[in-house]
């Protein structure tokens, strides 16, 4: 067989003009970042022992979310293994596959894992430089194409393996908008596409106003050599428990992150060289913007309307990612659903576990 996504990932440079437009996008992460430079100062100079502090978490065992899971490592690509965790390998029960976001790890699926075990076989992957994944060096390993191939693989894998035609996909944040290209470039493979959170890929620039620049600072500030991994690790990760569990971004349910998956994802990122694979996804993000571009992918998504049937949920307090950027999404899917949760943070399926299971369960039912 072919391997999976080896024409999708080759880029080509795009000349002088996108190397002076990656120039500028640095530019204004220069700017973006001097404020975090001399907040992360201040810190190393009036505390200076709890803003260097690590806990060692190595040799913490923390128990599965749920019982009867199979961990195993399937090889998406020569040389990476994505950790997956399944609920009933070999049950012959049709197939969901469940893609994190940042920065978060498998277990972020735990409430779905739990409400749709009895129906499908829920297979949840970190991906490449996450948790348990293989981390490769460089930021050109964590170019969009190459996730778009890990996802590609893993779902031919589990397809083959049971003997299946297509399996449900659904994503968060950055596994969203990997699920989006996967669908773009194989929607042969998918029954359902379940989106969380993240728009179209061909929507996100040319929905960019002010309201989202000043949304998406952190994407340009991650754009520098090592200040955004010290920013990310300062304090034992407190940055984590802020984004993940505290306002103004981050569950708005109270409890819905406790301290014990604090830690877990605390633990998740705190593995060697793990925050600078993550900054690399937001690096290369910008890479793909400028200086390269990924031909193949960018006829997937271009080149014709999507036919999967595709849900999209949105929280309306998203702090990261506004409503406007579903304009236009209808131009590129067919069958497209679009549900706003009330009063839900980014974190959609953590925030409100019983809305999205609820939402997602009577789409794939029709």
């Amino acid at each position: 067989m072919k391997a999976a996504g080896s024409d999708l990932s080759a880029v080509t440079s795009t000349g002088l003009i996108g190397w002076c437009r990656w120039a500028g996008y640095q530019a204004v992460g220069f700017v973006l970042a001097v404020p975090i430079a001399i907040e992360l100062l201040f810190k190393l100079i009036t505390k200076p022992r709890s803003t260097l502090y690590r806990k060692d978490r190595n040799t913490v065992v923390f128990p599965d979310p749920l019982p009867d899971l199979t961990h195993e490592w399937i090889e998406a690509a020569p040389g990476i293994k994505l950790h997956a965790v399944r609920t009933s390998k070999g049950s012959g029960k049709p197939l969901m596959l469940m893609v994190h976001g940042f920065p978060e790890a498998w277990f972020s699926w735990r409430h779905q894992m739990a409400a749709f075990r009895d129906e499908y076989e829920v297979v949840a992957i970190e991906m490449r430089g996450y948790g348990e994944s293989s981390r490769p060096q460089g930021r050109a390993a964590y170019r969009l194409p190459s996730l778009v191939a890990d996802v590609t693989a893993v779902a031919q894998q589990l397809l083959e393996e049971s003997g299946q035609e297509q399996l449900v996909l659904a994503g968060h944040d950055w596994g969203a908008y990997v699920c989006w290209c996967t669908a773009a470039a194989s929607p042969h493979l998918l029954s359902k596409l379940a989106i969380l959170c993240v728009p179209y890929p061909l929507c996100f620039f040319p929905n960019m106003d002010w309201d989202q620049f000043c949304r998406s600072w952190y994407i340009f500030a991650f754009q520098m050599p090592w200040l955004p991994e010290w920013y990310c690790s300062a304090g034992d990760y407190a940055m984590l428990e802020a984004v993940l569990a505290r306002p103004p971004t981050g569950c708005t349910t109270p409890g819905a992150v406790t301290p014990e998956y604090v830690e877990r994802y605390k633990q998740a990122f705190g593995r060697p060289g793990t925050p600078t694979a993550l900054i690399n996804y937001y690096r290369s993000l910008i890479d793909l913007a400028s200086r390269y571009k990924a031909p193949a992918l960018d006829r997937a998504l271009r080149g014709r309307r999507l036919q999967v049937p595709t849900l999209v949920m949105w929280g309306e307090k998203d702090h990261a990612l506004g409503q406007q950027l579903l304009r236009g999404t209808e131009k590129y899917v067919d069958s497209l659903r679009v549900e706003v949760l009330a009063g839900c943070s980014h974190w959609a399926q953590q925030d409100r576990p019983a809305e999205v299971n609820k939402l997602l369960a009577d789409f794939l039912r029709h």
